[in-house]
């Protein structure tokens, strides 16, 4: 999925809540049982007018993501809704994220990606010929 840069800004995001009692945030990621809903979380800024969020210096291609909107009902009911990713690219004018079903999901598949990213260098780095020693083959 691709989403929007401009000026800095994120100008478009998976999921946002228009109400006044809507709580909207991009936070990254991380497993700690001791936070709420056992998420540690990094927020990132929001933004003014037609923009969601200020790109934040945590984002970076491998990173784990939680996009949430939630509406809070006058009787003070909560209707969720949440988009969790992984940041796969980032460029001047758009980033490219891959969806999971669960924040526990964005952080194995960020810790998996992780690892063939380094895999991918090493290889490169050793032009392409086995590495025993690093466990890459081309």
């Amino acid at each position: 999925m691709k989403l929007k840069v401009e000026y800095g800004a994120l100008s478009e995001a998976p999921v946002w809540e228009e109400h006044k009692r809507g709580k909207n945030w991009l936070a990254k990621i991380g497993i700690d049982p001791s936070a709420p809903g056992g998420l540690a979380r990094d927020f990132a800024r929001r933004a003014n007018g037609d923009f969601f969020y200020l790109v934040p210096d945590w984002a970076t291609p491998g990173v784990p993501i939680e996009f949430g909107a939630d509406y809070y009902s006058t009787r003070g009911s909560k209707n969720s809704n949440r988009v969790y990713a992984i940041i796969t690219e980032i460029h001047d004018d758009h980033w490219v994220i891959e969806k999971t079903k669960t924040a526990r999901e964005a952080v194995k598949l960020a810790s998996s990606w992780a690892q063939e990213q380094a895999a991918k260098t090493a290889n490169l780095l050793h032009g392409g010929v086995f590495q025993p020693e690093i466990g890459v083959m081309p």
